[in-house]
């Protein structure tokens, strides 16, 4: 009885668990190889640094003019500025609102900053942005400067670097 057909049935059961092993073998390679793509272009981080850096310069250059569409043309259009002592400003009116206020200060002589250190995303979409706020107020005692610091996040929108998020504190201790 155990020769009726059994080697064959084994053999033929080995085979076909061979080929389905094999087929699903193959087809895990193929899958492996679709999900494992070539890597995303890296961005060239010394370009991105340097144009962020030139748009820094810009954008607190039109910050000494006071020049409120010249600030808001580097903010993405859903671009949030949190602000000490204020609400998040969020979108291009809000942040208008924020920025006229803040650039009419009593007593406000400059604002700028400089960037100390930026770090681009490896995809290069992102970059977070971390500087030195410089502002000088005239006060009854005289002339105030005072150095703060900031943190920018920028992402690019359609090939342009925008900033999405905006944030500074002072430096100065709680009173």
């Amino acid at each position: 009885m155990l020769s009726f057909g059994y080697p064959h049935a084994r053999k033929s059961h080995i085979d076909n668990f061979r080929g389905t092993m094999n087929k699903l073998i193959f087809a895990g390679l193929i899958i492996v190889a679709a999900c494992t793509s070539a890597p995303s272009p890296t961005a060239d981080h010394q370009i991105e640094e340097r144009a962020i850096r030139q748009l820094n310069q810009q954008w607190s250059d039109a910050t000494k003019r006071k020049d409120i569409d010249g600030i808001l043309s580097f903010y993405a259009p859903d671009g949030t500025a949190a602000f000490p002592d204020k609400p998040a400003a969020v979108g291009t009116e809000a942040l208008r609102k924020l920025w006229s206020e803040d650039l009419a200060i009593p007593g406000l002589l400059t604002l700028s900053w400089e960037p100390e250190r930026i770090d681009v995303s490896t995809s290069g979409d992102f970059a977070s942005d971390f500087g030195r706020v410089y502002s000088e107020w005239q006060t009854p005692q005289g002339v105030v400067k005072s150095t703060d610091k900031y943190l920018a996040v920028w992402k690019k929108i359609d090939g342009a670097w925008k900033v999405s998020y905006d944030t500074w504190n002072t430096n100065a201790p709680m009173k």
